[in-house]
């Protein structure tokens, strides 16, 4: 692996890991019992569900344009 491939690589962990943190994920702030409810599909909030959908599109799309763009030459 090529330097500025890990360096890209380890940018995108780093970022993705303070995204994650910084947008508190539902998941993370959740109690046992509020988690299992929403895994049944019982609490259901269509705003974050909608938020949640696009950022984690971007987010896929623009990871996938970076490895590419990290390995045009």
């Amino acid at each position: 692996m090529k330097k500025h491939s890990k360096k890209s690589l380890a940018l995108s962990a780093i970022l993705l890991t303070l995204i994650l943190s910084s947008t508190g994920c539902q998941s993370f702030n959740m109690t046992q019992a509020e988690f299992q409810r929403q895994q049944a599909g019982k609490d259901v909030d269509p705003a974050v569900g909608s938020a949640v959908g696009a950022v984690g599109s971007a987010a896929y799309f623009g990871s996938t344009l970076g490895a590419f763009l990290a390995g045009v030459k």
